[in-house]
């Protein structure tokens, strides 16, 4: 499967494993670890491949995607599209408390 528009990592890839990322849970149980840079998000979709996705200019919030995916947020919340699935709404995964 070709993934025209984004870069791709091996999920076990060190420098990914090596920075702290925000877990995202989706209701079609998708799991998102994302880490923020200022011009791109690092996506892992389900723990497999790693996506490296181009900011977009976004009105409010935030936004990064290509032509096969998409992810746009606020605050908390998020929305979530891959390849030719529907758009899945997304939240921040809160640590359970120590």
């Amino acid at each position: 499967m070709a993934l025209g528009g984004c870069a791709t990592q091996p999920a076990d890839d060190p420098e990914i494993k090596a920075v702290s990322t925000v877990e995202y849970r989706c209701e079609d149980g998708t799991r998102l670890g994302i880490w923020f840079e200022p011009d791109t998000a690092i996506i892992t979709e389900n723990g497999g491949e790693t996506l490296i996705l181009p900011q977009k200019l976004a009105g409010s919030g935030i936004w990064y995607g290509t032509d096969q995916f998409d992810f746009r947020g606020k605050g908390d919340q998020a929305t979530w599209t891959s390849g030719s699935r529907p758009p899945t709404e997304c939240a921040v995964e809160k640590a359970p408390p120590a």
